[in-house]
């Protein structure tokens, strides 16, 4: 921004469209896009006074239609409007009564990048012009940044968001602007609350608390797949998974804006992925923005029971202290059931009897009526987070590895070198080997997450370690990777000793590989005001998935005894028998409930 105001300012690069009429704009902005603090002032200690953001922020961003990269996706004057008015369209109807977006929460409507005129491979006639209303804005920009040696301009670019009307700011991390701290108390000192979200520029301090934004960024640019989804909800349980949680009211964490409305694919499995993805924003507090077209009528029509579901809205923005996270993954049931996981040497079942016959590496167990092969042709991703649960508080021991099915279904051969120790795996004979790999990660601390600019000095500041909760946790991956030969340059995670009772031991993992249950339904929960408790049940494999869940599972429900449950997504009541809620879900579905219990000497839960 601060560049085009340097060079560019002889071309009026930042010209401003105004309302057709001053009723219409003070309308607008009277019922829409007047940021506010939701609910009463709570002092938060370490945090900015800002007074804004005291609940998971909602509303509505540009990025995942607009930038300036084709003609169809350049911000336009025109396109922002459609967005503003889309939010208060009530030709829908909720509970039997017109409804709109604006009412149930989602009142902020923003741009990111891509509204400015530089940089763009597709130039633009007129810059893209916003409405002097009160809307989301974006600094520090990605397309037009001010990098490497460039000065920054924190007082200018405040000065003309102040001047533009802005009540909130998206801050990027592409530009060398990257002190929160320094925005926020030049916002501060104006006069004027702006609600900020910080993208990449470090993280609250885990030592002290303090935190210079209102929502700050724990995942990469989300994309609209179930797998990116999951990914974005783990990278969550750094800050949430804590007795000290960095995710707070004033300073919550949140993956990024949502992909609702953007996904492909067919119904069901679409529409299941989509909720399931509005669940998990909601269970673990997460801010609410979305960003699809909200003019394709037809989009709407397919996601309007998710977004506007009143119950499922009123979790996430409910606060007890806590915000929701994951509490552990159940093993799947079905077919493929098992996986290659990390176990203890000479344990015996599991982990002795691997055989290599006839290109097929057979998995402890197998008989000659039941063959049970490692399937190479489903490896895990690069970043093994995204398959893998990480370790919880309350399940610190993670196994994920590559699936074991039936041999009849499963590609490929399999080799084992015993002079390299490498385990190969080929999808054809002649194509390029791919190596078995044991990945173990000791979690007790997780030492690449750092601090950064968020003191009030304009350089960069690091900090310890976070913790990410008591006891141990350990998160033991296996997969493949490009084989490096010869031995010598071949990493130690892909080297095994095949020994004769059939273990095949890495040194590196310091362990030997076993079968063990795939990870199916996952638990994420969260503590609810008056007692009440919120419960995400999440399929994350592509097949169904029954569970009988045991409510002592559900942290805070440890000693109830009689409980109304609420199911969220059916907007009805359900029912536990003997102390368990039994669950069927099909691919990639979810179950949102809420308890309600007592608590006291009786051991039946109803």
């Amino acid at each position: 921004f601060s560049f085009i105001v340097r060079h560019l300012r002889p071309v009026r690069p930042l010209a401003i469209s105004r309302w057709p009429t001053k009723a219409l704009a003070l309308d607008m902005a009277s019922s829409v896009f007047v940021l506010f603090a939701m609910g009463l002032w709570i002092p938060i200690a370490g945090g900015i006074d800002n007074g804004l953001g005291l609940k998971p922020p909602m509303g509505w961003r540009s990025w995942n239609l607009y930038d300036c990269m084709s003609p169809e996706r350049i911000i336009t004057d025109e396109r922002m409007r459609a967005a503003m008015h889309a939010v208060l369209d009530t030709s829908r109807s909720l509970s039997g009564k017109a409804a709109n977006l604006k009412d149930l929460g989602f009142d902020e409507i923003s741009m990111d990048d891509g509204w400015q005129q530089c940089n763009c491979s597709t130039r633009q006639d007129e810059d893209p012009t916003l409405p002097t209303c009160s809307v989301g804005s974006y600094m520090n920009t990605c397309i037009c940044m001010e990098a490497g040696r460039e000065p920054t301009h924190y007082e200018q670019d405040v000065a003309w968001f102040l001047s533009m009307g802005f009540d909130g700011v998206k801050i990027d991390s592409c530009g060398n602007a990257r002190n929160v701290t320094a925005w926020a108390q030049l916002f501060n000192e104006s006069g004027k609350h702006v609600r900020i979200e910080n993208c990449h520029n470090g993280v609250p301090d885990p030592s002290t608390g303090f935190c210079p934004m209102n929502f700050y960024r724990t995942w990469g640019d989300i994309q609209p797949s179930f797998d990116n989804i999951l990914g974005g909800a783990y990278s969550l349980l750094t800050y949430t998974d804590r007795a000290d949680p960095l995710s707070t009211p004033g300073c919550w964490a949140y993956p990024d804006m949502m992909e609702i409305g953007n996904f492909n694919g067919a119904d069901p499995q679409r529409y299941n992925e989509e909720q399931s993805h509005f669940g998990l924003w909601i269970i673990t507090s997460s801010a609410l923005i979305l960003s699809f077209n909200m003019t394709d009528v037809e989009v709407m029509d397919r996601v309007w029971p998710i977004i506007t579901n009143e119950e499922a809205i009123a979790v996430n923005q409910d606060w007890a202290g806590r915000p929701g996270t994951l509490v552990k993954a159940y093993p799947a049931v079905g077919a493929p059931s098992f996986q290659i996981g990390h176990g203890s040497c000479g344990a015996g079942a599991g982990v002795q009897g691997w055989k290599l016959r006839n290109g097929s590496l057979l998995a402890p167990g197998s008989t000659e009526h039941a063959m049970l092969c490692v399937d190479g042709g489903n490896p895990l991703p690069e970043e093994p987070s995204i398959s893998c649960p990480p370790p919880t508080t309350r399940s610190g021991q993670v196994n994920c590895g590559l699936p074991i099915r039936n041999c009849s279904t499963v590609p490929g051969l399999w080799k084992y070198n015993a002079t390299s120790g490498l385990v190969m795996w080929r999808s054809t004979p002649d194509s390029e080997p791919q190596c078995l790999i044991a990945l173990p990660q000791e979690l007790t601390q997780i030492s690449h997450v750092t601090a950064q600019d968020l003191l009030a000095t304009k350089r960069s500041v690091k900090v310890g370690a976070l913790r990410v909760g008591d006891g141990e946790r350990r998160q033991s991956a296996t997969g493949l990777i490009k084989c490096r030969v010869p031995e010598t340059q071949a990493p130690s995670g892909t080297v095994f000793n095949l020994t004769d009772s059939g273990e095949l031991f890495s040194e590196f993992a310091h362990a030997c590989l076993s079968t063990a249950p795939m990870n199916g339904v996952e638990l994420w929960s969260k503590p609810l005001s008056g007692g009440k408790v919120a419960a995400l049940l999440l399929n994350v494999l592509s097949m169904p998935q029954s569970l009988s869940l045991p409510l002592r599972d559900v942290p805070g429900l440890e000693g109830a005894d009689r409980c109304s449950i609420r199911d969220l997504w059916g907007h009805r009541d359900a029912f536990a028998h003997a102390g368990r809620l039994d669950v069927t879900l099909t691919a990639h579905a979810s179950a949102l409930y809420v308890f309600s219990c007592t608590h006291g000497f009786a051991a039946q839960l109803v």
